[in-house]
């Protein structure tokens, strides 16, 4: 009981209130939200065995569909385009095959990780990785230069101390540098639906959970000026596997939500027709801040 006593945040990561809601139907994975500013969080801090466990089980060989490969292709040349970048940074750069790209680019790209597995797949690949994990140090001298571009894409959800990493990143960055970060959308249609059962809370691997309005708020705290933040995407299919289940008492006929969005994702993009219906909704939901995913562009104060 001690240990789990020790391990209670207690305060709130972006405000510092300690007037937190416990939020019914959350119980398993202890999350809060803050009623100062509505952030939400899981308030007890896992254990590094705890996290060790969860990311020395990840896998470090990722399968991409052409799909896929073609939409990081498209962000890279947009984020390259945008920031005029000649050096990137990825903070969680995972097997580094964005940067592989950004570097196809002609830019310069260095990356960081959790694990030293991980630090081996991308330095094989020719990719400068930099010690600290999720607080890069800087520290040889053709390292020396900021960067103009910080990758920080499905990361700032496995934290819980935003703030430190966030301002870590802007002593990186140069004046007038651009930040670009992904993250799940709490205040999603899709979570809203599955409430306790959505695939993204994950205690210990996800532990903060941000809406638009949150990461707004910590970004700007922390002297960025936006450039977008746009929500976008929905699982269909996990919905409806929630409902069937819910429906039959658990008994329904099981399936199989990552089959079926890989055969949807292969029908969009062999039709017209199914790419325009995908981009009305993905613009429905940006409009109306529900998408699944945030993808944000943040700038550093400065010119």
């Amino acid at each position: 009981m001690a240990n789990t006593q020790k391990k209670i945040i207690g305060q709130c990561l972006l405000c510092d209130s300690g007037d937190l809601r416990c939020m019914p139907g959350y119980e398993k994975d202890h999350l809060v939200s803050c009623e100062k500013c509505s952030f939400v969080f899981s308030n007890l801090r896992p254990s590094r065995e705890e996290l060790d466990k969860v990311y020395g089980a990840y896998s470090r060989d990722f399968e991409r569909t052409p799909g896929t490969i073609s939409k990081m292709e498209q962000t890279a040349s947009f984020l390259k385009n945008l920031s005029g970048a000649k050096n990137v940074l990825d903070i969680g750069c995972g097997d580094g095959e964005f940067l592989k790209i950004f570097r196809n680019l002609g830019c310069a790209v260095f990356g960081s990780e959790y694990d030293s597995a991980t630090e081996e797949v991308c330095r094989k690949k020719g990719i400068h990785m930099l010690g600290g994990g999720l607080m890069p140090s800087v520290v040889a001298p053709h390292e020396s230069t900021q960067f103009d571009l910080a990758i920080f894409t499905e990361v700032i959800e496995h934290i819980n101390n935003p703030l430190e990493v966030i301002n870590h990143i802007s002593g990186l960055l140069k004046n007038g540098g651009y930040l670009y970060i992904t993250t799940p959308n709490f205040s999603s249609l899709e979570r809203r639906v599955l409430k306790g059962q959505w695939g993204m809370i994950a205690y210990p691997e996800h532990i903060s959970f941000y809406s638009p309005k949150t990461l707004d708020q910590i970004l700007r705290k922390s002297g960025y000026e936006k450039v977008f933040l746009k929500t976008e995407n929905i699982s269909i299919f996990r919905i409806i596997q929630f409902l069937n289940e819910k429906r039959s008492g658990g008994a329904g006929k099981k399936l199989d939500p990552e089959g079926i969005s890989a055969a949807a994702q292969g029908a969009i993009q062999g039709s017209y027709v199914l790419r325009l219906a995908k981009n009305i909704v993905n613009a429905i939901m940006d409009i109306t801040g529900m998408g699944s995913s945030m993808i944000a562009v943040y700038k550093k104060a400065g010119h």
